[in-house]
């Protein structure tokens, strides 16, 4: 059960990483 907790942490700070990556990338877009 533990290692279930522990993928989904995994995968959620994974989404979180790529969610602020792309709005660095559209952020540094913008004001170019």
């Amino acid at each position: 059960m533990l290692n279930v907790i522990w993928v989904g942490i995994m995968l959620i700070s994974i989404a979180a990483g790529a969610a602020t990556g792309k709005l660095e990338q559209v952020t540094n877009a913008l004001l170019g």
